[in-house]
């Protein structure tokens, strides 16, 4: 489970996620790999893959305690064009406070059994939900900026993250949109969270305005950008990190139900 977050909102979670999970499967073309929306509110990843959907996430909740694999793929829509399946977020902002972390971590435990990757959406706002989608993470790719509010709300979530007595290892910590010619580097960004930047994505807002034309993931629609090189980078970096904790054979603190 790869659950991606940033503690700043605006700054490419949901690019990340959509391109990360494409860059997954075209990397291993027989593994089965779901894309969760968990941005409750506002959730709108199918969008980024130019599909449609009248069922979501808030279909399940009915049915936490007694979830069968039909049900599920019943309210997932599968995009043909890269095979990658997605379970929508709820239709209303109103409808999110229906779905409570202990339902959604019970939805995502049971994607665990079923699907080689499951990539998580997030929002900024620390909800029940997003609580539930850093806990189930096996990694979490941390997404930062280089802007003052961005580093300082990293470093608020890196704290709160110890204070729930969560392991560092477990966490990718990816600095979006680079631009080389601002002040603040790569190393002044680690040093201001105690916290090394592991991978590093470029600005490149040529293919990000063609790939929201176009209803398709930077990797697909501009394969040959630096951002979509930079994107598979990454995707092997996360590789790695799983497994590294899949070796790790201590058990991990858990805030939610784990069966």
């Amino acid at each position: 489970v790869i659950t991606v977050y940033s503690a700043k909102g605006g700054i490419g979670t949901t690019t990340i996620a959509a391109n990360l999970a494409l860059s997954l499967m075209e990397d291993e073309k027989d593994k089965r790999i779901v894309l969760v929306d968990g941005s409750m509110q506002y959730g709108d990843i199918h969008l980024m893959f130019n599909e449609l959907g009248q069922v979501s996430v808030m279909d399940l909740v009915p049915r936490v305690m007694d979830l069968d694999r039909e049900l599920v793929e019943s309210v997932m829509i599968l995009n043909r064009m890269t095979g990658v399946y997605i379970l929508p977020a709820p239709p209303r902002p109103e409808f999110a406070e229906k779905i409570t972390g202990e339902s959604f971590a019970r939805i995502l435990e049971f994607l665990r059994r079923y699907f080689d990757y499951v990539l998580i959406n997030t929002n900024s706002y620390i909800s029940d939900s997003v609580l539930a989608s850093l806990d189930s993470g096996d990694t979490v790719v941390l997404v930062t900026a280089q802007s003052i509010n961005a580093i300082r709300n990293t470093r608020l979530f890196l704290d709160l993250w110890n204070a729930f007595g969560m392991t560092k290892d477990r966490i990718e910590l990816v600095l979006n949109r680079f631009d080389p010619e601002s002040p603040i580097t790569v190393d002044r960004v680690g040093e201001r969270l105690k916290f090394q930047v592991s991978s590093v994505l470029p600005e490149d807002s040529v293919a990000a305005r063609k790939a929201d034309a176009l209803g398709q993931p930077i990797l697909k629609s501009s394969r040959d950008s630096a951002f979509a090189k930079a994107m598979v980078g990454l995707s092997d970096r996360v590789k790695q990190r799983l497994e590294n904790v899949e070796k790790n054979e201590t058990q991990r603190l858990r805030l939610f139900v784990t069966s």
